[in-house]
Formats: structure tokens, C-alpha cells, sequence
């Protein structure tokens, strides 16, 4: 049998059209890669103000990640910046506008403010809840990753399609943190 070289594959890709080939195949592995979906919106996040962060992890339950039915773990966010984190007496911000008066003690350095958040298999995240500090109020949450930096955070009450959208972006490494006392 007699190989001819101008047939064979790699000879009929210019090294351009291999290098294009090559960065679609990763990109379409990491789209399609549930557990690369899935771990992309941990990280820190600048709200839609620019005067505060979030930190996206598994929840923790007695010191064990919740889980859901499925395997997925179940993301929840805590304040870890903000750019005034004290009163004018110099004490740390605390909850104040929470509608239970119990709650209004606590520092918002810290709080969580994200919980149950859940994947979607068309790679959203839903079924979530989130709380305001500036209004004291809890609303559902649904996210979606529109880029590597930037999140899509929608909050609502019953109806979706009511609710308010902002866009989150991914905070630069060097960020500091807010004093929890």
C-alpha cells in the first residue's frame, strides 16, 4: 500500500485553521462541561452599585456543603466588602431596616445574603433567595453567567419576568475585606 502525503489530514489543515480548531474544541468542552458551568459563578463579585462585594460558594450546613438531590451543590453569598463598613460613630453597619427586629443586630460585613441557589441543567442557577441590607427585604433569586466577568443577578418576587436584573462583576484579585468588629 502506497501512502500519499497530500491526502493525509494535517497536511490539508493550514497550522491557523488547527490553532482555531483547537481553541473551539476547548471552549465548547468548557460551555458543555456541567461541572465547569457549575464552578464558574464562585468567586467575588462587585454589585451593581460598586460599592460592595459578594462572595459565591457551597453553603454550609454544621460545617458539611449542602447538596442537592442531583449532586450539585447549593451556592450561597456573604458580604466580604464594602466601601463604608462603619456608622459615623465608627461601629460596624448593622441590619437595621430588617423586618425582624431580632435580626437588626447583626453586622453586614459578613451577612449572607445569597442561599439556595440551585443549577439549572440549561446552566442558570434559580430557585434561590436573596436579601437586601438596603431594604431589609428577601426576594427570589435567579442568576446567569453572561461572561467570565460578568453575572446577571435577577431578583423578584412570584413572577420572574417582574423581577429587577443587574449585572455583577468579577472583583479583581487585590480586592481587601470589610471588619467584621
Amino acid at each position: 500500500m502506497h501512502f500519499n502525503k497530500k491526502h493525509h489530514l494535517f497536511v490539508l489543515i493550514s497550522p491557523n485553521a488547527m490553532r482555531s480548531w483547537c481553541v473551539a474544541f476547548v471552549v465548547t468542552f468548557c460551555l458543555a462541561n456541567p461541572s465547569f458551568a457549575r464552578d464558574s459563578i464562585k468567586g467575588i463579585w462587585i454589585d451593581e452599585t460598586g460599592r460592595g462585594a459578594v462572595q459565591i460558594l457551597p453553603c454550609l450546613d454544621a460545617g458539611n456543603y449542602i447538596h442537592t438531590t442531583t449532586g450539585g451543590a447549593i451556592l450561597c453569598g456573604h458580604i466580604v466588602w464594602i466601601d463604608h463598613d462603619r456608622d459615623e460613630r465608627g461601629q460596624p453597619l448593622k441590619d437595621n431596616l430588617n423586618e425582624d427586629p431580632e435580626k437588626r443586630k447583626r453586622v453586614i460585613c459578613g451577612l449572607q445574603i445569597i442561599s439556595d441557589l440551585k443549577y439549572q441543567l440549561d446552566g442558570t442557577w434559580e430557585k434561590g433567595r436573596i436579601y437586601d441590607p438596603r431594604r431589609g427585604r428577601t426576594f427570589d433569586l435567579a442568576v446567569r453567567l453572561l461572561s467570565e466577568d460578568q453575572l446577571e443577578v435577577t431578583g423578584y418576587l412570584g413572577a420572574k419576568f417582574l423581577g429587577k436584573s443587574f449585572v455583577w462583576k468579577r472583583a479583581s484579585q487585590d480586592i481587601g475585606t470589610c471588619q467584621k468588629e
